[in-house]
């Protein structure tokens, strides 16, 4: 198991730009940066609470609910992930593949976060509303591959449809306002990506480019494997005004492996939901909100403070 918290724990408080937002920022690789890091992200919003949570939802049609994944607090070790899960009381769904069952709420409120997990909207993936859900219960879900702890959601009208691309908003005072941009395949954009980042690489793992219609800002997605470098690269880059910025670099396991601009924004910029992804493995798919900051994107748990 269980690179998901692994992970979920690594980037807790690390931003894999600089506040520069420099071409060649990267994650921190050692304990000692990312402590680093992680305090100085802590100081900087101290005063911020988190307002709103962003992720993506999954759907059960045997009990025709909602669910999102769940992380640890801080200071819990996830190497105690299986003992946790041993101590749940009941089952909820069992079948050849795949294993739900209940976990106590004092269980789960002293190993997982749950905050602003009371009521959420959901969304489908073109931005249309679809319900609200309320909080249920906690689950320790076992499918074939990768198990998770889960808060399950009960929708607030009936609902059948199953689709894959189904993402949250906890109510926020914000106006949402629906993006609209035009997802354009453009070759000669890659191609310029990879000449003006010098990047050489050894496989190309994905190349997204979406031009946001108001502004006609062209938002692009590159991930690839760099040549004699064991290593996956990622960027989210502009073009604007003819000329190319980077807004994010990462550095690690994971790529970038979508990009969907959110009704909301944050610091007049829309907050972007980025799918990341293990490349060639059936590692798991994390949901990453990106904010808006000094003059780029930055990676931020799904609970942040939300500038309304």
């Amino acid at each position: 198991m269980k690179t998901l918290y692994a992970l979920i724990l690594a980037i807790a408080f690390t931003s894999c730009t600089s506040n520069s937002i420099k071409a060649d920022s990267e994650m921190p690789q050692s304990l000692e940066a990312t402590t680093r890091e992680k305090t100085r992200s802590a100081e900087e919003t101290k005063e911020q609470k988190p307002n709103i949570y962003v992720d993506a939802v999954g759907y059960f049609p045997e009990t025709k609910e909602f669910y999102v994944t769940l992380p640890f607090k801080e200071g819990v070790d996830y190497k105690k992930f299986e003992e946790i899960g041993m101590l749940a009381d009941s089952t909820v769904f069992q079948d050849e593949e795949t294993s739900r069952e209940r976990l106590p709420r004092q269980v789960a409120l002293k190993y997982l976060d749950l905050t602003l997990l009371d009521t959420i909207n959901i969304y489908d993936s073109s931005h249309n509303f679809i319900c609200g859900a309320s909080f249920e219960r906690v689950e320790y879900y076992q499918p074939t591959i990768e198990s998770s702890f889960i808060a399950v959601f009960k929708p607030s009208v009936s609902t059948t449809k199953s689709e894959k691309g189904y993402y949250c908003l906890t109510p926020t005072n914000q106006s949402l306002k629906k993006p609209s941009f035009i997802e354009k395949k453009s070759t000669t954009l890659t191609n310029r990506i990879k000449s003006e980042l010098s990047i050489d690489p050894n496989y190309e793992w994905t190349s997204k480019h979406i031009t946001l219609k108001k502004s006609g800002i062209t938002l692009s997605i590159y991930s690839a494997d760099a040549k004699n470098e064991n290593r996956t690269l990622s960027y989210l880059t502009e073009l604007r005004n003819g000329k190319l910025n980077v807004l994010n670099k990462f550095n690690g396991e994971y790529a970038f492996w979508n990009l969907l601009p959110l009704p909301i924004s944050h610091n007049n910029h829309p907050v972007l939901l980025i799918t990341m992804a293990v490349p060639e493995t059936d590692a798991s798919l994390i949901y990453v909100p990106f904010i808006w900051k000094n003059s780029g994107y930055k990676m931020v748990k799904n609970r942040f403070h939300l500038q309304e």
